[in-house]
């Protein structure tokens, strides 16, 4: 059987108590979480919040109410129809943030559309900025992501800006990150 072990710090006056409690991970559980200022404490399942809460208000702008971790597969977004050599990425997501990884090698090609890589686990918010890096390239210069709002997919860009083209990943593996807002 499995356990949910919840620890109370109780702070009074003249001492610090560390109580716990164990709750089953299944079935029901009764009592409400209270701590008294001798230490003593209940459990009430009516007042069991499913998120965690954030600052003095735990209104619903302050809570952390959905964690997420998967796989996701990369594909070719840049119209082009390539199809990767290997794809392969997981993500977590916090609330509405989305941390992407992913790793892909080019199979060779001379289409010179800009490389961009779709599929992401879900779509990119509006209206906020949003990028990544590149942990690792077999590619010979240093370039950069960018998300593109509103859709799943994100672009390549080289160091100075310009579009980074599909030809020019030829056969080149790539490892990287992409963060965004949903």
């Amino acid at each position: 059987m499995k356990f949910l072990l919840l620890f109370f710090i109780v702070f009074s006056s003249h001492s610090l108590d560390i109580q716990e409690k164990f709750i089953p991970q299944s079935g029901s559980v009764t009592g409400s979480v209270s701590v008294s200022s001798t230490g003593s404490s209940t459990w009430d399942s009516a007042n069991v919040q499913q998120y965690l809460s954030f600052g003095i208000n735990p209104g619903s702008s302050n809570r952390l109410d959905s964690y997420e971790e998967g796989t996701w597969t990369p594909v070719d977004g840049s119209g082009a129809g390539l199809t990767f050599a290997s794809a392969e990425g997981r993500y977590t997501k916090i609330g509405r943030i989305v941390i992407a990884q992913f790793a892909v090698v080019y199979p060779a090609t001379a289409d010179t559309s800009q490389a961009s890589i779709g599929g992401l686990p879900s779509t990119i918010g509006s209206g906020a900025v949003h990028g990544g890096f590149i942990s690792y390239t077999t590619y010979s210069s240093i370039f950069s992501l960018s998300a593109a709002p509103s859709t799943s997919l994100f672009y390549m860009y080289v160091g100075s800006g310009a579009d980074l083209g599909n030809d020019d990943l030829t056969g080149a593996s790539v490892r990287g990150t992409i963060i965004y807002t949903e």
